[in-house]
């Protein structure tokens, strides 16, 4: 006795077009949602900053021995801790006004973030020297943990600033 199988019931083309379409567009907008959360941060992270409300500050950071950040003519720091003091004392010196974030460049994996952000601001000192505007590029990599984005390591230069562009040219300082 012979025993014809029976043609397995296949997706048409459209449904699996559609099936297709309808979960990565759930994965964008997870990824979208994410991306939206983590430019959040960058930009909320500049309110306390601007009111030199220090606490406030830090709940954007992870605040242990992993975080780093390198600092416009290389100033090198690892952990939080050193960066915090060291801020702290910059600010007895000076302080950034009218400080934004724009051309936030976000990419997203997992529990990873990394972005691009065009920093501008202009540094007031208290003794007196001249003002001195930033025009510069930053790089921030966060991580997401018990459900919010922190920042892990940061790197921020100014390219037109006269030290780094002599640099670039080979030229050294000005």
């Amino acid at each position: 006795m012979t025993t014809r199988l029976k043609r397995p019931t296949r997706f048409s083309g459209i449904m699996a077009a559609s099936l297709v379409v309808i979960l990565s567009g759930g994965l964008l907008a997870q990824a979208s949602s994410e991306s939206r959360e983590v430019e959040q941060t960058l930009t909320d992270m500049l309110i306390p900053l601007a009111q030199r409300d220090f606490d406030r500050w830090a709940e954007f950071y992870v605040q242990d021995d992993s975080f780093s950040t390198v600092i416009l003519r290389g100033v090198y720091l690892v952990g939080f801790n050193n960066y915090k003091e060291y801020l702290k004392g910059w600010f007895e010196a000076a302080s950034m006004e009218q400080h934004t974030f724009s051309n936030i460049n976000v990419h997203q994996l997992g529990d990873v973030a990394w972005a691009t952000v065009s920093d501008n601001c202009v540094i007031k000192y208290t003794d007196g020297s001249p003002d001195r505007p930033i025009r510069g590029i930053g790089t921030f990599i966060l991580v997401k943990r018990n459900g919010r984005w922190l920042i892990n390591h940061y790197h921020v230069t100014d390219p037109n600033d006269s030290f780094m562009s002599g640099l670039i040219q080979g030229r050294g300082a000005r």
